[in-house]
């Protein structure tokens, strides 16, 4: 509608209203995610230091200064939270290997990056993955499966990197895949031994991790360990 003669009124887009009510939406979508990942960490810290079948929706509600309901608002039950905690240090290591393996400029280079990558996520995720392990029993079993596939995709991807050395001559191995869950297994079991009052900076722990992944399938480790036989 356009505005009265004489009237002081500025003309308001139409638009305005709209662009408004989404900024509003957007807003109210953040805070909903900053409560959530606030009910996450507390979750997180709980299951990490009582264990997941000791601490109760009460304990997190406690830690946050808030009412239980307030928790159901985001989580329908304790098992739910249990989800989001356990598959996240997965989550965030395959992202962080997808995203490392893009690169492919030369095979000793992008497994060198992805072992980098893959460590680093694993040392800053290591709580999540010893509530993985620890409560694996405890998950819903489509979960578990989930799980299991995520981390079947993050072998594959390695060992296609140790194939793709193998062809271009730059790495060597006698079962690629063997070599693969052998780097794998490396990697993730960082979550054993690391704590956060480690010493050593996580800088230099994924260094040393990712040039011993490259001495592990570089060409001439295999007559190495022959003449070591």
């Amino acid at each position: 509608m356009s505005r009265q003669s004489g009237s002081n009124a500025p003309d308001v887009p139409a638009d305005d209203g709209k662009d408004l009510k989404e900024r509003e939406r957007s807003i109210r979508s953040e805070l909903k995610e900053i409560k959530r990942e606030q009910i996450v960490a507390a979750a997180l810290d709980l299951f990490y230091r009582k264990g997941y079948h000791k601490t109760k929706i009460d304990d997190i509600a406690a830690a946050l200064s808030v009412g239980k309901p307030h928790i159901y608002n985001y989580f329908r039950s304790k098992v739910e939270l249990l989800e989001v905690v356990a598959s996240r240090g997965t989550d965030e290591v395959l992202r962080a290997v997808e995203s490392a393996s893009h690169d492919r400029s030369d095979p000793e280079t992008t497994l060198r990056r992805v072992a980098y990558a893959f460590t680093q996520s694993a040392l800053v995720n290591h709580k999540h993955a010893i509530i993985y392990f620890r409560e694996y029993n405890s998950l819903p079993a489509d979960t578990r499966s989930d799980l299991r596939e995520k981390r079947i995709k993050i072998d594959k991807t390695i060992q296609s990197i140790i194939e793709w050395g193998m062809e271009s001559g730059h790495f060597e191995s006698n079962v690629p895949y063997i070599s693969s869950l052998s780097i794998t297994g490396m990697m993730s079991y960082t979550f054993a031994w690391y704590r956060s009052k480690n010493t050593t900076p996580i800088d230099t722990i994924c260094t040393e991790i990712s040039d011993n992944v490259i001495r592990m399938v570089k060409v001439g480790s295999l007559s190495l360990e022959n003449n070591n036989v």
